[in-house]
Protein backbone atom coordinates (compact mmCIF):
# COMPACT_ATOMS: atom_id res chain seq x y z
CA UNK A 1 0.00 0.00 0.00
CA UNK A 2 1.62 3.28 -0.98
CA UNK A 3 -0.93 5.72 0.59
CA UNK A 4 -3.10 5.25 3.59
CA UNK A 5 -5.30 9.10 3.65
CA UNK A 6 -7.49 9.50 6.75
CA UNK A 7 -10.17 11.74 7.69
CA UNK A 8 -11.35 12.47 11.33
CA UNK A 9 -15.18 13.24 11.16
CA UNK A 10 -17.91 14.06 13.75
CA UNK A 11 -21.44 15.22 12.51
CA UNK A 12 -20.79 16.40 9.04
CA UNK A 13 -22.97 14.40 7.12
CA UNK A 14 -23.35 18.11 4.86
CA UNK A 15 -19.82 17.55 3.90
CA UNK A 16 -18.48 13.94 4.33
CA UNK A 17 -19.53 12.87 1.01
CA UNK A 18 -17.48 15.81 -1.10
CA UNK A 19 -14.56 14.15 0.67
CA UNK A 20 -15.23 10.48 -0.28
CA UNK A 21 -16.32 11.23 -3.54
CA UNK A 22 -12.77 13.05 -4.23
CA UNK A 23 -10.47 10.29 -2.99
CA UNK A 24 -12.74 7.50 -5.11
CA UNK A 25 -12.13 9.27 -8.00
CA UNK A 26 -8.25 9.26 -8.40
CA UNK A 27 -7.02 7.86 -11.12
CA UNK A 28 -4.12 6.70 -9.15
CA UNK A 29 -5.44 3.77 -6.97
CA UNK A 30 -2.49 2.28 -4.74
CA UNK A 31 -4.22 3.71 -1.86
CA UNK A 32 -6.60 2.92 1.24
CA UNK A 33 -9.43 5.27 2.85
CA UNK A 34 -10.02 5.27 6.94
CA UNK A 35 -12.68 7.34 8.24
CA UNK A 36 -12.37 7.65 11.86
CA UNK A 37 -16.25 8.35 12.58
CA UNK A 38 -16.27 10.00 16.33
CA UNK A 39 -19.69 8.16 17.03
CA UNK A 40 -21.37 10.96 15.06
CA UNK A 41 -25.58 11.61 15.75
CA UNK A 42 -26.27 13.49 12.65
CA UNK A 43 -26.60 10.80 10.27
CA UNK A 44 -22.84 11.30 9.06
CA UNK A 45 -22.04 7.40 9.76
CA UNK A 46 -25.17 6.18 7.62
CA UNK A 47 -24.22 8.25 4.72
CA UNK A 48 -20.44 6.65 5.30
CA UNK A 49 -21.98 3.34 5.31
CA UNK A 50 -23.92 3.91 2.01
CA UNK A 51 -20.88 4.85 0.41
CA UNK A 52 -18.77 1.91 1.78
CA UNK A 53 -21.02 -0.40 -0.20
CA UNK A 54 -19.00 0.66 -4.05
CA UNK A 55 -15.85 1.47 -2.41
CA UNK A 56 -13.73 -0.91 -0.98
CA UNK A 57 -11.11 0.99 -0.36
CA UNK A 58 -12.65 2.88 2.16
CA UNK A 59 -12.20 1.86 6.22
CA UNK A 60 -14.80 2.93 8.34
CA UNK A 61 -14.03 3.12 12.07
CA UNK A 62 -16.20 4.38 14.45
CA UNK A 63 -15.06 5.27 18.16
CA UNK A 64 -15.03 7.43 20.73
CA UNK A 65 -11.82 10.14 20.12
CA UNK A 66 -10.60 12.48 22.67
CA UNK A 67 -9.71 15.52 20.01
CA UNK A 68 -9.13 15.57 16.58
CA UNK A 69 -5.33 14.66 16.62
CA UNK A 70 -6.42 11.59 18.90
CA UNK A 71 -8.45 10.01 16.03
CA UNK A 72 -5.81 10.96 13.66
CA UNK A 73 -3.12 9.14 15.72
CA UNK A 74 -5.67 6.16 15.96
CA UNK A 75 -6.13 5.98 11.94
CA UNK A 76 -2.25 6.63 11.31
CA UNK A 77 -1.33 3.55 13.69
CA UNK A 78 -4.35 1.50 11.85
CA UNK A 79 -2.86 2.32 8.36
CA UNK A 80 -1.14 0.22 6.28
CA UNK A 81 0.30 2.93 3.52
CA UNK A 82 3.92 3.69 3.54
CA UNK A 83 2.87 7.77 2.83
CA UNK A 84 0.25 9.26 5.33
CA UNK A 85 -2.16 12.06 3.68
CA UNK A 86 -4.29 13.78 5.80
CA UNK A 87 -7.97 15.09 4.55
CA UNK A 88 -10.29 16.80 6.54
CA UNK A 89 -13.89 16.15 6.33
CA UNK A 90 -15.04 18.79 3.55
CA UNK A 91 -11.90 19.32 2.62
CA UNK A 92 -11.02 17.33 -1.60
CA UNK A 93 -7.89 17.12 -3.60
CA UNK A 94 -7.11 19.62 -5.95
CA UNK A 95 -8.15 17.18 -9.10
CA UNK A 96 -8.38 13.73 -10.61
CA UNK A 97 -4.96 13.56 -10.97
CA UNK A 98 -3.63 14.74 -7.30
CA UNK A 99 -2.17 11.70 -6.40
CA UNK A 100 -0.72 10.32 -9.41
CA UNK A 101 1.22 13.52 -9.07
CA UNK A 102 2.54 13.31 -5.38
CA UNK A 103 2.76 9.35 -6.31
CA UNK A 104 5.37 10.62 -9.21
CA UNK A 105 7.31 13.28 -7.04
CA UNK A 106 7.37 11.57 -3.46
CA UNK A 107 10.06 9.47 -4.90
CA UNK A 108 12.55 8.81 -1.48
CA UNK A 109 11.39 11.92 0.25
CA UNK A 110 10.20 10.90 3.78
CA UNK A 111 8.26 14.05 3.25
CA UNK A 112 7.04 16.56 0.55
CA UNK A 113 4.29 19.16 0.99
CA UNK A 114 2.25 21.48 -2.10
CA UNK A 115 -0.18 24.40 -2.23
CA UNK A 116 -3.38 24.70 -0.70
CA UNK A 117 -6.70 26.67 -1.98
CA UNK A 118 -8.68 28.01 0.86
CA UNK A 119 -12.66 28.48 -0.22
CA UNK A 120 -16.23 28.83 1.28
CA UNK A 121 -19.10 27.75 -0.78
CA UNK A 122 -17.26 27.25 -4.24
CA UNK A 123 -15.56 30.79 -3.51
CA UNK A 124 -11.67 30.65 -3.24
CA UNK A 125 -10.74 32.99 -0.30
CA UNK A 126 -7.32 32.38 0.05
CA UNK A 127 -4.38 30.88 -1.84
CA UNK A 128 -1.13 29.00 0.22
CA UNK A 129 1.77 28.68 -1.67
CA UNK A 130 5.33 29.28 0.10
CA UNK A 131 8.23 27.84 -1.67
CA UNK A 132 10.60 26.07 0.90
CA UNK A 133 14.34 25.37 -0.35
CA UNK A 134 15.43 24.11 2.44
CA UNK A 135 13.03 22.65 5.75
CA UNK A 136 13.93 23.67 9.30
CA UNK A 137 12.30 25.25 11.93
CA UNK A 138 12.79 28.87 11.02
CA UNK A 139 10.70 28.29 7.78
CA UNK A 140 8.20 25.39 8.88
CA UNK A 141 5.21 27.91 9.22
CA UNK A 142 5.11 28.26 5.46
CA UNK A 143 4.12 24.44 5.37
CA UNK A 144 0.40 24.12 5.28
CA UNK A 145 -0.27 20.66 7.42
CA UNK A 146 -3.40 19.74 5.15
CA UNK A 147 -0.88 19.82 2.04
CA UNK A 148 1.63 17.81 3.99
CA UNK A 149 2.41 13.68 3.04
CA UNK A 150 4.72 11.91 5.64
CA UNK A 151 6.03 8.43 5.81
CA UNK A 152 4.66 6.39 8.34
CA UNK A 153 7.76 5.66 9.85
CA UNK A 154 8.77 9.10 10.16
CA UNK A 155 5.18 10.39 11.97
CA UNK A 156 5.68 7.00 14.72
CA UNK A 157 9.52 8.48 15.02
CA UNK A 158 8.09 11.65 16.25
CA UNK A 159 5.34 9.73 18.56
CA UNK A 160 2.45 10.80 16.53
CA UNK A 161 0.66 14.33 16.74
CA UNK A 162 0.57 15.22 21.23
CA UNK A 163 -3.34 15.21 21.93
CA UNK A 164 -2.65 17.58 24.78
CA UNK A 165 -2.87 20.33 21.97
CA UNK A 166 -6.18 20.28 21.19
CA UNK A 167 -6.26 22.45 18.44
CA UNK A 168 -2.64 23.35 17.51
CA UNK A 169 -0.91 19.94 17.36
CA UNK A 170 -0.62 20.33 14.11
CA UNK A 171 1.66 23.20 14.41
CA UNK A 172 3.81 21.31 17.30
CA UNK A 173 4.19 18.45 14.73
CA UNK A 174 5.64 20.58 11.85
CA UNK A 175 8.09 22.05 13.90
CA UNK A 176 9.42 19.04 15.49
CA UNK A 177 9.40 17.52 11.89
CA UNK A 178 11.71 19.94 10.50
CA UNK A 179 14.12 19.52 13.93
CA UNK A 180 14.65 15.72 12.37
CA UNK A 181 18.24 16.18 11.19
CA UNK A 182 18.65 14.77 7.54
CA UNK A 183 15.20 14.71 6.62
CA UNK A 184 14.28 14.53 2.99
CA UNK A 185 11.79 17.05 2.26
CA UNK A 186 10.77 18.78 -1.29
CA UNK A 187 8.36 21.29 -1.45
CA UNK A 188 6.25 20.25 -4.59
CA UNK A 189 4.64 23.82 -6.36
CA UNK A 190 1.25 21.89 -7.31
CA UNK A 191 -2.10 22.51 -5.87
CA UNK A 192 -2.96 19.69 -3.28
CA UNK A 193 -6.27 20.56 -1.80
CA UNK A 194 -9.10 22.80 -1.55
CA UNK A 195 -9.55 23.29 2.19
CA UNK A 196 -13.20 24.21 3.34
CA UNK A 197 -13.15 27.36 5.60
CA UNK A 198 -14.57 27.26 8.92
CA UNK A 199 -13.01 24.14 10.36
CA UNK A 200 -11.58 23.76 13.90
CA UNK A 201 -8.59 25.51 13.99
CA UNK A 202 -10.24 28.92 11.57
CA UNK A 203 -13.06 28.82 13.34
CA UNK A 204 -13.83 32.58 15.59
CA UNK A 205 -14.90 30.58 18.94
CA UNK A 206 -11.79 28.66 18.87
CA UNK A 207 -9.62 31.73 18.32
CA UNK A 208 -8.67 32.34 21.84
CA UNK A 209 -7.42 28.50 22.54
CA UNK A 210 -5.61 28.36 19.45
CA UNK A 211 -3.86 31.73 20.38
CA UNK A 212 -3.03 29.90 23.56
CA UNK A 213 -2.02 26.66 22.48
CA UNK A 214 0.39 28.46 19.46
CA UNK A 215 1.91 30.73 21.79
CA UNK A 216 2.52 27.84 23.91
CA UNK A 217 3.90 25.46 21.15
CA UNK A 218 6.38 28.43 19.89
CA UNK A 219 7.55 28.95 23.67
CA UNK A 220 8.81 25.95 23.52
CA UNK A 221 10.82 26.11 20.37
CA UNK A 222 11.87 29.73 20.54
CA UNK A 223 11.68 30.45 23.89
CA UNK A 224 11.28 34.46 24.29
CA UNK A 225 11.94 34.98 20.66
CA UNK A 226 8.40 33.37 20.48
CA UNK A 227 6.05 36.57 19.85
CA UNK A 228 8.66 37.41 17.23
CA UNK A 229 8.11 33.58 15.11
CA UNK A 230 4.12 33.47 15.69
CA UNK A 231 3.51 37.50 14.93
CA UNK A 232 5.66 36.60 11.60
CA UNK A 233 3.45 33.55 11.03
CA UNK A 234 0.25 35.33 10.96
CA UNK A 235 1.86 38.32 8.51
CA UNK A 236 2.14 35.73 6.15
CA UNK A 237 -0.65 34.53 6.61
CA UNK A 238 -2.52 38.18 5.91
CA UNK A 239 -0.19 38.49 3.53
CA UNK A 240 -1.45 36.01 1.15
CA UNK A 241 -4.91 36.93 1.79
CA UNK A 242 -4.30 40.71 0.75
CA UNK A 243 -2.21 39.12 -1.94
CA UNK A 244 -5.15 37.18 -3.17
CA UNK A 245 -8.20 39.49 -3.22
CA UNK A 246 -5.25 41.90 -5.35
CA UNK A 247 -5.44 39.45 -7.98
CA UNK A 248 -8.93 39.11 -8.09
CA UNK A 249 -9.59 42.54 -8.06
Amino acid sequence: MKFSIITVVKNNKLQISRTIKSVKDQKYKNFELLIIDGKSKDGTTEIIKKRKKNFKKLKHIIRRDKNLYDGLNYGIKNSKGKYIVILHSGDKFFSKNTLGIINKNILNYDAISGNVLFSKNGKILRYWDYEIKELDKFNAFKIAHTALIVKKEIVKKLNFYNIKYSISSDTDFILRLALIKNLQYKYLNKNIIIMEAGGLSNSFSNFHKKFTQDCIIYFNHFKIFFIFFYLKKIFYKFFKLIKWHILKS
